[in-house]
């Protein structure tokens, strides 16, 4: 019980007797089909809208993939889409994907 209770991944209920897995925050973005040598600053010029807000990490993961993370679910929820495909032209292959993890 002490194990639950201390726990960031369950949630014990009023009861203590029902378990269930805590939510997983949805803080990344996913942007896919963009080569490892973009420079960072390329990636980072995405996100440099006033309607954007602030990231806290951009980094490259792997199979041309980077990991841009926010300080919330609600954060991540509140990047306009439609601008970072407007502001593609920071990127050399202006075709990507994007996806909320």
């Amino acid at each position: 019980m002490d194990a639950i209770r201390e726990s960031h991944h369950l949630q014990l209920d009023e009861t203590t007797e029902k378990v269930r897995a805590v939510p997983e925050k949805r803080c990344v973005l996913i942007l896919r089909e963009i080569p490892k040598d973009t420079p960072q600053k390329h990636i980072e010029g995405l996100f440099s809208s006033d309607s954007c807000p602030n990231f806290c990490t951009c980094e490259f993961a792997e199979n041309d993939c980077w990991y841009i993370t926010f300080d919330s679910e609600e954060d991540t929820q509140k990047v306009p889409l439609s601008s970072l495909y407007n502001r593609s032209h920071f990127l050399p292959n202006q075709h990507f994907y994007v996806y909320m993890w």
